[in-house]
């Protein structure tokens, strides 16, 4: 009864908090990073992540600005 009793503010502030909030656990975590997740569902996985290598670009816009980035710079003076 005296666990329960203890327990029972941290599970409400459980029912209170939104899903980008900090966990009220106080680890510095997302709850959705932290408690937030179902128990039996294992954490979310992270992408990949592919240092030093640029993503394609996605749209004719970014692709012109990758061609000028590429392009050799003119030394008008």
């Amino acid at each position: 009864e005296i666990l329960v009793r203890e327990e029972m503010p941290f599970l409400d502030d459980l029912a209170n908090v939104g899903r980008n909030d900090p966990c009220p656990c106080g680890s510095g975590l997302k709850f959705k990073k932290c408690h937030g997740h179902a128990a039996g569902e294992p954490p979310p996985r992270k992408l990949p992540v592919h240092e030093g290598v640029p993503r394609q670009p996605a749209t004719e816009r970014g692709r012109r600005a990758a061609a000028r980035r590429t392009e050799i710079p003119r030394t008008d003076a």
